[in-house]
């Protein structure tokens, strides 16, 4: 394979895209009285997507450092990871409690004692004053699980174990703690999720050039199946949907990924660019769509809602190049100096950028949405 897959980079694009619909139409319905939108499913869509390609990504890199090498060291795996995802975060998480400070009554998931920030900064799960398993930066909920989905690969290649094989048990294993995770609670229970079943999706895609492509479908419709057989079981009757999503998004992820070299010359640039920069654009957008919401409003306090949700979408789209380029690939290369000895970032074609957060099934996304 090529160190660029663009169809996956354009995926990763779509999903932040999508992501920023979901939350440029909650934005407008707390800003807009009257105004009711909901579009959860495409931030359902939109968050698996990022965390098949995340699985993907991880053992596509692992394997191929593997074969140039011959072994791949955990610390550094670990260390290449963490520098990728921190920067960025912990730097809108200190903008949160700035613009706490400065505007408590008019910030959502506000809470901001020091074991909350602790917990937030280092990835644990924490929850806010609403009782939401959400950190400080609220969109940083996925990272929670990016960062633990990497300690498990991280352990596998320390333990000289395939990381699909440590990972398929674990994962398998925390969906079906799903069924038993309370409303309330330890904190630990956020990663009783069948959501990371799509990480383990992304991995056995990554995998697919080693067997017939049966096999994969054929892992992918047993997964499906799994996770709908999940959500039948918690809600009390037969349900679908989930297993359907699960694999629309992992069936195009393989597609993408088994087809690049024949679709590669038909993706535009701009949109593989926009893949480059989706971290940005998914931590910056909280930041930037509420502000545009709220401009709008002013301004035309009986603008139809189609005008505030697309300015909210455009907006953060067109600043995140900006922001990829001026402050995230700086913040990256003064880690990867301060960390490897190195002026060079990570290289953002070979690693994953972290899931944008979408409301999650069954969460309110009044509580899940903004910084």
């Amino acid at each position: 394979m090529r160190n660029q897959l663009r169809s996956v980079q354009a995926l990763r694009f779509l999903a932040a895209v999508l992501v920023v619909i979901v939350h440029a139409c909650a934005y407008t319905a707390q800003r807009f009285p009257g105004v009711w939108l909901n579009a959860e499913d495409l931030g359902h869509l939109g968050v698996w997507l990022f965390f098949s390609i995340s699985g993907f990504v991880m053992v596509f890199v692992t394997d191929r450092e593997l074969a140039t090498s011959g072994q791949v060291r955990a610390a550094r795996f670990l260390r290449k990871r963490l520098a990728r995802i921190v920067p960025l975060y912990w730097t809108m998480t200190v903008v949160k409690l700035v613009l706490t400070g400065m505007f408590a009554s008019q910030m959502t998931n506000a809470k901001s004692d020091p074991l909350t920030v602790l917990r937030s900064l280092l990835f644990i799960p924490v929850r806010n004053e609403a009782g939401d398993l959400q950190p400080v930066w609220g969109v940083g909920w996925t990272l929670v699980f990016e960062a633990s989905f990497y300690v498990l690969v991280a352990a596998a290649l320390l333990l000289r174990v395939d990381p699909v094989r440590l990972a398929a048990p674990v994962l398998c294993g925390a969906s079906l703690l799903w069924l038993l995770r309370p409303e309330s609670g330890s904190a630990m229970w956020f990663y009783a999720d069948p959501a990371v079943l799509c990480f383990l999706a992304g991995m056995l895609i990554a995998r697919q050039g080693r067997k017939p492509v049966v096999h994969t479908v054929a892992a992918i419709v047993t997964l499906s199946a799994f996770i709908a057989l999940l959500h039948s079981v918690k809600e009390g009757e037969p349900s679908a949907s989930a297993g359907v999503s699960f694999f629309t998004i992992s069936a195009l992820l393989c597609a993408a990924v088994r087809y690049d070299s024949a679709i590669r010359t038909y993706i535009p640039r701009w949109l593989v660019y926009g893949g480059t920069t989706s971290y940005s654009l998914y931590m910056l957008h909280p930041l930037i769509g509420p502000g545009v919401v709220w401009l709008v409003q002013a301004i035309a306090p009986a603008a139809p809602w189609p005008i505030p949700v697309s300015l909210a979408v455009v907006a953060p789209v067109l600043v995140a190049p900006l922001a990829y380029r001026h402050l995230e690939r700086p913040l990256n290369a003064l880690v990867a100096h301060l960390v490897r000895g190195s002026g060079h970032a990570p290289d953002a074609e070979s690693t994953v950028h972290p899931t944008p957060c979408a409301a999650r099934r069954g969460t309110n996304t009044s509580r899940t949405i903004g910084p």
